[in-house]
């Protein structure tokens, strides 16, 4: 991106809008005219701020733009508006301080956490809840009268219960049990120390240390796998994962006495692709028997753009909508 100074909105230029969706392994982002027309799709790396360095999320998002704009056949300019929606952004302060960063992208511009945006596209506006598991996992819902509440995503340490991180390292903690003999079996220790590229127990610790989050949430394709070949102790650790997040969904409905609520399931583990889907949506039955499962009407990246049309005061409900792809 150019420095503050030197980028500018062009004369007579229509007008452009970002969605940016920035999440614990990847960032998206869409840039978009005022008739909902998506011009150009951009990716970059981590955007979380609690799991990479700040200017490390600040290139990711950047990156994300630029490409937009290269995709889009545009020039880089000061659009008219961009909503980012990103993992790590549940304190004020850091909203801010993200919003200064990016004061050169758009004229009009807001930050918010992933999940909101997750919801917003999710449901096209409307009341429901939203669990997002993927590198990390929490739970959002908003109800008829506009409350709100937010169950999990407090990080690494204490939570992230069900998601591609919690489930890498309780793997880890099975191996290496497994190794010295506290747990029988060895396809777990085998599966973790290939994907660790190690031979021996002694190299363990300095290899899985050296691991950030996301890096170690990438083994889960293996777990899956040990999964679906009938592994009894990856099948349980499945089952607590499924059972935890579960839980959050039927706390937040509680929370907001949602009787009967959509219910969108996304992320990599929980979506409908995803290794926990089907055990997730047999708890959620017995849990919440009148819930209404629903697969989301837009992307994140959509639900950012319908944020930044509402901000500056373009009716998407009357077509729009329509443009954005999922």
């Amino acid at each position: 991106m150019h420095t503050k100074d030197s980028i500018r909105a062009p004369i007579g230029a229509k007008p452009l809008y970002f969605g940016v969706d920035g999440g614990g392994s990847k960032t998206h982002a869409w840039l978009a005219d005022e008739k909902g027309t998506i011009l150009g799709r951009g990716k970059g790396g981590s955007a979380n701020i609690n799991y990479t360095t700040r200017s490390s999320a600040i290139s990711a998002i950047r990156e994300a733009c630029k490409q937009a704009f290269r995709n889009a056949c545009v020039p880089e300019s000061r659009v008219s508006g961009a909503w980012l929606g990103l993992a790590g952004m549940a304190r004020a302060c850091d909203r801010d301080w993200m919003k200064e960063q990016f004061s050169e992208l758009a004229i009009k511009i807001n930050v918010s956490d992933d999940l909101h945006i997750a919801h917003c596209g999710g449901l096209a506006g409307g009341p429901g809840i939203v669990l997002v598991a993927g590198t990390g996992s929490a739970c959002f819902g908003r109800n008829n009268t506009g409350k709100t509440w937010r169950c999990g995503g407090w990080g690494s340490l204490a939570d992230d219960t069900g998601s591609a991180s919690w489930l890498s390292q309780r793997a880890f903690q099975l191996a290496v049990r497994q190794a010295d003999g506290r747990v029988t079996g060895n396809a777990i220790k085998h599966v973790v120390f290939n994907f660790l590229k190690i031979k021996c127990s002694e190299d363990f610790s300095q290899a899985a240390e050296s691991l950030s989050r996301c890096d170690r949430a990438q083994i889960c394709p293996q777990l899956s796998s040990l999964y679906f070949k009938g592994d009894p102790l990856i099948e349980k650790l499945y089952k607590e994962a499924a059972l935890a997040l579960a839980e959050m969904i039927t706390v937040t409905a509680k929370q907001l006495e949602l009787i009967s609520p959509k219910v969108i399931l996304s992320g990599a583990i929980a979506g409908s692709k995803g290794p926990l889907h089907n055990l997730l949506c047999k708890e959620l039955e017995k849990r919440l028997p009148t819930m209404q499962l629903r697969e989301p009407l837009h992307s994140p990246c959509a639900g950012a753009l319908m944020e930044v049309y509402r901000i500056n005061n373009i009716d998407f409900s009357s077509g729009t909508i329509n443009h954005f792809a999922k």
